[in-house]
């Protein structure tokens, strides 16, 4: 698939591991690394297996297999950088949540764009079933407002791959704090650093979290953004 290939630059003691959603591959995120890397960063990121070939290939993988590439690459980007910073984009997000709650640490901070935690359709309840009698069902490829932009992705869902996913829903769902960090008020409340003048695209805070013992740092979650995702200042280090 064009554009699929991992994604990787060695820049300073400052990393950033950044992780694309199911279906997806690098290509969503490339310009996200590419920004960082002009500034420096060094930035990873991987292919997850089955990804970003044919959705028959991701159809014989399930979290364990993704989760362990990110893991492998937050290792490497820990021993080479005083800093490590995991982004995560929809399903990236589930894994750079799981990857807090494993090697809190080693990771400063986490910014997760529309990360996916749970089901938010009816039919997918039925998925346990409906894996036994079908191997897929159709897809999204891209779902980009902005013109001029598309996003490489599976024509259809491997329906084996996303019951794995609903299990690692459960799993991250457990690792969720209940508390809120200093300085927030959740939805609606006013932001810590609110008043200050930001450079970039604006974006809705849904929620700031993070849990009581394992993840320590910032931890910073939108739902919406206007502009590129490569131009994320506001939350990117």
């Amino acid at each position: 698939m064009p554009g699929a290939e991992p994604y990787r630059h060695n820049g300073g003691e400052i990393g950033v591991l950044l992780c694309h959603g199911f279906t997806g591959s690098p290509q969503s995120l490339r310009p996200w690394g590419e920004y960082l890397a002009e500034r420096r960063l060094t930035v990873s990121l991987p292919l997850l297996p089955g990804h970003g070939t044919n959705w028959r290939d991701m159809q014989v993988t399930g979290w364990p297999d993704w989760y362990a590439e990110v893991d492998r690459e937050l290792r490497r980007l820990a021993g080479r950088c005083t800093q490590v910073f995991v982004c995560g984009l929809s399903m990236g997000g589930t894994l750079a949540l799981h990857l807090a709650a494993r090697h809190g640490a080693a990771i400063s901070g986490l910014v997760l764009v529309n990360p996916s935690v749970k089901a938010d359709q009816r039919a997918l309840k039925a998925v346990p079933v409906m894996r036994l009698a079908v191997p897929s069902a159709r897809g999204i490829v891209s779902d980009i407002a902005k013109a001029g932009v598309a996003e490489s992705g599976y024509d259809r869902v491997p329906l084996d791959a996303l019951y794995s996913l609903t299990k690692l829903w459960k799993l991250v769902q457990g690792e969720l704090p209940l508390a809120k960090p200093k300085g927030q008020r959740g939805h609606g409340g006013k932001r810590a650093g609110a008043g200050r003048k930001r450079s970039g695209p604006r974006a809705r805070v849904a929620h700031v979290t993070r849990p009581a013992t394992a993840f320590r740092f910032p931890v910073h979650v939108t739902t919406r953004m206007r502009g590129d995702v490569a131009r994320l200042r506001n939350f990117a280090l």
